[in-house]
């Protein structure tokens, strides 16, 4: 067994695997959805109507954002992403 073995294999680029609007009991949840700063650019930031906040990254194919952004959940979609050797992750795409 050689060293390369032990180490974890990288398969290429992320691919859109999926596409989904937000469900109307997703739409219900949410009391505000805004896009703010992040690490890597934007995401967008689910004020909760049941307390507490949950953050999703904005996708590079979303129209261009501000932070303070308002984001209409019935025209944003959800986009999945996979890749070989790696869990899937979401991005919402701001139309």
């Amino acid at each position: 067994m050689g060293i390369l073995d032990s180490l974890r294999l990288y398969r290429g680029k992320w691919e859109e695997s999926g596409r989904s609007g937000f469900s109307a009991s997703d739409i219900e949840a949410v009391a505000s959805a805004t896009v703010v700063a992040s690490d890597f650019g934007h995401s967008v930031c689910f004020m909760l109507k049941s307390g507490g906040m949950k953050f999703m990254p904005v996708s590079n194919t979303s129209k261009p954002t501000e932070v303070g952004e308002s984001v209409d959940l019935t025209k944003a979609t959800v986009i999945t992403l996979s890749r070989e050797g790696d869990a899937d992750i979401e991005r919402i795409e701001i139309k």
